[in-house]
């Protein structure tokens, strides 16, 4: 039944602010809806479900990841719109981040670094995972590469896949399917001696900052947009109330794409040499780093380093410097409140000049706007 849009509309939101992309959610559906005029009340597990009716409650849009939750929500007389991917099916229309293109999106990423071996790590039966799992594979399967499937739940199963990874080809690629695993299974790399990221390129999901910046090398991930999830779901909700007609079964939401950090940025090669100078690259690129204070450090000369280089599929020493700085800007812009000419210095591009023209000629956008559309707000 359509409602009256003169009346603000009482929405409910399930969902819990302790996770990263539950507050994106928040952040989407509260923009929205306190542009309407909505009163919102966030409920989480402990409120009962048969205590809202005394709400009053118009609709409701949850991250509804249980069976139990979404039959007892079906009792309720009032339209609901789930934002978890967690189940296979759901009685509810969904808005999702689209998982296979955020396996997708890392595995493009990584195909494009200097790895000898991919994995993928999910979580059991857990939907959305597999989802982002099938779109890592299936984009490595269509570049003509093999992937290995490793599964993260349970204790044990993070020793096997340590134990894996220790007679895997390196450097190897491994796609988590979320930061908060990825996290957990980092630790567990580091007690075995592996090093993130000389003997695995690591990759999340969910792009959560306090995650992925807790880390050491911080955590690349994808970012899959859940600020914008939360804004369509309350704008289908709202539409829902208006008019009485229901939303799609399932909306699909674009993810933005993989926010590069340290665990991901060095490739290493079968050249010692070339893999001395990526180290110093990644460790010195920030200082201002020069070909010629490179080539002093290495003892070798212009043409010898190129020429090894060019052999290891590498890009020039000058671009594998620039290519760190501008990934440091990138992380900057995103999970700090410097300001451009703060960032310039920090990673070594020096002025605010040169990183805007380098942002405008290599990234395609200006750091303001790249910072606008990654950054958490």
């Amino acid at each position: 039944m359509a409602g009256n849009s003169r009346s603000p509309y009482r929405i409910g939101l399930f969902a819990s602010p302790d996770y990263g992309y539950c507050r994106e959610v928040i952040a989407g559906v509260s923009e929205v809806a306190l542009q309407r005029g909505c009163w919102l009340r966030l409920i989480n597990s402990n409120f009962p479900v048969e205590s809202y009716p005394a709400l009053g409650l118009s609709g409701l849009i949850g991250i509804l990841a249980s069976q139990i939750s979404t039959t007892e929500l079906q009792q309720q007389n009032f339209p609901v719109v789930n934002v978890s991917g967690r189940m296979l099916q759901s009685p509810f229309p969904q808005v999702l981040p689209d998982n296979r293109v955020t396996g997708a999106m890392a595995a493009e990423y990584l195909l494009g670094q200097s790895v000898r071996s991919f994995a993928c790590v999910g979580m059991g039966q857990v939907y959305f995972a597999k989802l982002r799992c099938a779109g890592f594979i299936d984009k490595l399967t269509a570049a003509g590469k093999s992937c290995t499937v490793l599964d993260s739940v349970g204790k044990e199963k993070a020793v096997q896949i340590v134990q894996w990874v220790l007679t895997a080809p390196k450097p190897l690629a491994l796609f988590v399917a979320t930061d908060l695993t990825a996290s957990m299974l980092y630790d567990s790399l580091h007690v075995a001696g592996i090093r993130v990221p000389e003997d695995v390129l690591l990759v999340g999901v969910d792009n959560d900052t306090l995650i992925c910046q807790m880390m050491n090398p911080p955590l690349s991930s994808v970012d899959c947009n859940f600020e914008e999830v939360g804004r369509q779901a309350a704008t289908l909700l709202l539409r829902w109330l208006d008019t009485g007609v229901a939303p799609p079964a399932l909306t699909l939401v674009q993810p933005k794409g993989v926010v590069v950090r340290p665990s991901s940025t060095l490739s290493l090669t079968g050249d010692e040499l070339v893999n001395e100078a990526l180290q110093l690259i990644r460790v010195q690129a920030s200082n201002r780093l020069t070909v010629k204070q490179l080539l002093n450090q290495l003892g070798v000369s212009r043409r010898t380093l190129e020429t090894r280089f060019t052999s290891s599929g590498k890009k020039s020493p000058a671009a594998e410097i620039l290519q760190t700085q501008i990934e440091r800007a990138c992380h900057l812009l995103v999970d700090t409140g410097l300001s451009l000419d703060e960032i310039a210095e920090a990673s070594g591009l020096g002025t605010q000049r040169l990183l805007r023209a380098v942002f405008r000629r290599h990234v395609g956008e200006s750091p303001t706007a790249y910072r606008h559309r990654y950054r958490k707000v």
